[in-house]
């Protein structure tokens, strides 16, 4: 009896709030045409998965970050997700990302998420939080703690509101993202192996600066896990 009128009011709210896919605004009317309440099995079908890349980062000659791994490549429907997650004050869709980074890393099987003790969120500037009013990466942390049974330490502060990276060479990032981060509790992740979180790696300066500092304070292991790779 519970569950028809449960089924019951579900049908009524899609018919009086009818919901639409986020990417491609398909109507999310049958549940084959949705892969949540929030995108459409065919935009999620269309995202190329990396099949958790991992990269050495050997070749910087900095031996702080472990390795990195990424869910999807950062193009097509995972760029707009990400853009509309971040800037589109969207929050709420880090479930949808959450829940396409648990597919990935089902398949995968990876004993890096045994190893991990902890996830750590890389921090947004005071400044950068005000405009956006969330931390697109803690949120995903938080989240990713439910699905991995791993707790979130906020070890780090972000102390440099660094300017935009996009025009920057590789070196240059590397470089202006030096001094960008502190360490908030030392000895959270001291002897621990650490799974720092983000949403999108490129030449993944920000990681290696994060990483450093996590190192410094005595982390055993920093590995990255972001959703997407660019």
């Amino acid at each position: 009896m519970f569950s028809m009128l449960r089924h019951a009011k579900k049908m009524l709210m899609d018919i009086l709030f009818p919901r639409n896919c986020h990417l491609c605004l398909r109507l999310l009317d049958k549940e084959a045409a949705a892969f949540d309440g929030f995108l459409c099995s065919d935009c999620v079908k269309k995202m190329a998965k990396t099949q958790v890349l991992r990269q050495s980062f050997s070749a910087f000659k900095i031996p702080v970050c472990d390795a990195v791994y990424a869910c999807y490549v950062y193009d097509g429907p995972v760029k707009e997700l990400i853009h509309k997650y971040k800037y589109g004050n969207r929050p709420y869709l880090v479930k949808s990302i959450v829940a396409l980074m648990a597919d990935v890393l089902k398949e995968a099987q990876d004993a890096f998420l045994k190893e991990t003790d902890c996830l750590v969120p890389v921090p947004l500037h005071p400044v950068r939080f005000r405009e956006r009013e969330f931390n697109q990466s803690e949120l995903l942390a938080d989240r990713l703690s439910q699905t991995l049974q791993k707790p979130v330490v906020r070890a780090l502060n972000r102390t440099k509101n660094t300017p935009s990276q996009v025009s920057l060479s590789k070196r240059n990032r590397l470089d202006n993202m030096k001094g960008a981060f502190s360490s908030k509790t030392p000895s959270a992740v001291e002897g621990k192996n650490v799974l720092l979180i983000d949403d999108v790696v490129t030449t993944a300066a920000t990681a290696l600066e994060a990483s450093r500092v996590l190192k410094d304070a005595g982390a055993r292991c920093v590995r990255v896990l972001a959703f997407a790779k660019g």
